[in-house]
């Protein structure tokens, strides 16, 4: 039976004519002294995996083009202690797409979709996120045995440290890209 996402993880849907996203920005060397002149579109994270004063910056669901302009805002606003140290091999941007009005097996063929071209994702970025131990490849993991598993069941089996991480569909439905490399490139985040 076809179940929307948000009915199917008992979610609130968020209407939207345009696809939202969400991206989170792990960045290092802040410099915590000052005020960051960054927009309400952000909330502030303090994450243990960083260091030097690192922060993971999060944003609200946003239009793409919402995001790009927050990308920008956010890293104009940043003062850093280092600014060669702000981007080390631990930072990285997280995309999260909303899947909350699609069904089901819309998420499941995008799953098998990515699946097919996730090494292609791989070459977008920095080569080091290849053999990241926060951005596993699927096809280096167990999880393709779960692919003919409902989206629940294979919710329930996944990984969060996975290159495509599933287990957001059921806090906030979405599904989160884990590979691009930390950067404040404008144009390589587009």
């Amino acid at each position: 039976c076809l179940m929307q996402v948000a009915k199917l993880f008992e979610l609130p849907i968020r209407e939207s004519p345009d696809q939202l996203f969400g991206i989170e920005c792990e960045i290092e060397a802040l410099d915590t002294r000052v005020n960051w002149d960054i927009s309400d579109d952000w909330g502030v994270h303090e994450d243990n995996s960083l260091r030097n004063n690192g922060r993971e910056f999060v944003t609200r669901p946003l239009t793409l083009k919402q995001t790009l302009e927050a990308f920008r805002q956010l890293h104009e606003g940043l003062r850093f202690t280092d600014p060669e140290k702000a981007y080390s091999s631990r930072t990285s941007i997280h995309v999260h797409m909303n899947c909350l009005n699609l069904e089901d097996h819309q998420v499941r063929r995008i799953v098998l979709f990515y699946a097919l071209f996730e090494e292609a994702f791989f070459q977008l970025v920095a080569p080091a996120r290849r053999d990241n131990i926060h951005c596993v490849a699927l096809v280096e993991t167990f999880l393709p045995t779960f692919y003919g598993l409902s989206l629940k069941g294979m919710v329930s089996r996944w990984s969060k440290y996975t290159a495509l991480n599933l287990l957001p569909l059921s806090v906030y439905g979405t599904l989160e890209f884990r590979h691009m490399h930390g950067h404040n490139d404008l144009e390589g985040l587009s």
